[in-house]
């Protein structure tokens, strides 16, 4: 056999691939036409998703910021209502507190002094009495007025 004698089986194989060879090479351009029609759709595709997708975030922010806002004002009155009953409540408070009644001290003469003689002694607890009654807020409790009694004292009375 030579190199360029071909068997009949061998030219059946040969001519097979060659239009197997022909059928895929014109098959190619369909293919990539076919391909970059679908790349195409898929684009088109993925911008309509991103467009829809960022209109749905801008729907969502717009009306977070439109309930946050809401909020706001719902929270500025109630702000104010309570500034408002605040204000009543101290003018209340206020006008119920008992305005301060000054009045002129009675003045009471201190006691002569004691020095320890018996038919002096009902007069000067009488005297006592008479400066402990009348300055009451003075004299809060016994330490105060016995300090008091004994400040009024002399000689053997001490």
């Amino acid at each position: 056999l030579s190199m360029n004698t071909l068997t009949d089986e061998q030219m059946d194989g040969l001519n097979r691939l060659v239009e197997q060879f022909s059928a895929l090479q014109e098959s190619i351009p369909t293919q990539f036409e076919n391909i970059a029609e679908s790349l195409q759709q898929t684009n088109l595709k993925i911008d309509s998703l991103e467009e829809k997708t960022l209109s749905q975030v801008a729907s969502h922010i717009n009306q977070a910021k439109q309930q946050t806002a809401h909020q706001m004002k719902l929270i500025d009155t109630e702000i104010k209502n309570i500034q408002k009953e605040f204000t009543m409540l101290k003018a209340d408070r206020i006008s119920r507190s008992p305005v301060p009644q000054v009045s002129t001290p009675t003045k009471v003469r201190n006691p002569v002094t004691f020095f320890g003689k018996r038919d002096q002694c009902s007069a000067f607890f009488t005297q006592l009495a008479l400066v402990f009654s009348v300055n009451a807020t003075s004299f809060p409790d016994d330490k105060s007025k016995v300090i008091y009694a004994i400040t009024n004292m002399g000689g053997i009375a001490l």
